[in-house]
C-alpha cells in the first residue's frame, strides 16, 4: 500500500509518503530552512577560511608561484579523491535500491 500526503505548512511545504515497509517524511521551502544551517553553512565558512588562509600564506612565503601550484595540486588530489567516493557510494545505493 502506498499512501502520500502533502501540503503547505506557514513557509514549508511538507511530504510524509508510506510505502510497504517504511515512512519517508520530507520538507522543503521556508526561507531560512534547517537545513541550510546544518549543511550549507559549514562549506560557506570553509570557502572563507581557505581564503583567509591562502592569502596569508602567499603574503608570507617567497616562491608564491610554487607555492601556489602546491595548492592547486592538493586541491586537485582531494576532489579527485572525493569524486571517486561519492561515484561508489552512488553505484553500491543504485545496486542496494534495485
Amino acid at each position: 500500500m502506498y499512501l502520500t500526503v502533502s501540503g503547505n505548512i506557514g513557509y514549508k511545504y511538507l511530504c510524509i509518503e508510506k510505502t510497504k515497509d517504511k515512512l519517508i517524511k520530507t520538507e522543503s521551502g521556508g526561507p531560512m530552512s534547517a537545513t541550510f544551517w546544518t549543511n550549507k553553512i559549514w562549506y560557506v565558512l570553509l570557502g572563507i577560511l581557505t581564503i583567509i588562509e591562502l592569502t596569508y600564506i602567499m603574503v608570507k612565503t617567497e616562491r608564491r608561484s610554487l607555492t601556489f601550484a602546491f595548492f592547486l595540486s592538493i586541491l586537485g588530489i582531494v576532489l579527485r579523491l572525493y569524486s571517486s567516493f561519492m561515484r561508489f557510494i552512488i553505484l553500491v545505493i543504485d545496486w542496494v535500491w534495485s
